[in-house]
């Protein structure tokens, strides 16, 4: 369970690697378990930034609620109550 967990902050971690400029030339620094490392710290980094951002813009905008956005926008004619929104929230992850 811990794995599923912790593959979105290595996933995201890895994608910040190889894409930053200045962190890819150093990437050939790294080999081994200080890669792995070095992918879990910018995961864990990317998803600290991620939380503050998310608190900022419901601070600054209280009213805004992205699922319900979606929902209005797609305009979707489902009977059943409550699948709407779970399909924009399929749709935002």
């Amino acid at each position: 369970m811990l794995a599923l967990l912790i593959i979105p902050l290595l996933v995201s971690g890895y994608i910040v690697l190889t894409q930053h400029p200045t962190h890819y030339y150093r990437l050939h620094r790294h080999d081994g378990q200080l890669l792995y490392m070095k992918a879990a710290t910018l995961g864990l980094w990317c998803f600290i930034w991620t939380i503050f951002f998310a608190y900022l813009i419901k601070w600054i905008y209280p009213s805004f609620h992205p699922v319900m956005f979606i929902k209005e926008q797609l305009n979707l004619n489902i009977k059943e109550a409550g699948s709407e929104r779970i399909i924009a929230w399929i749709i935002l992850l």
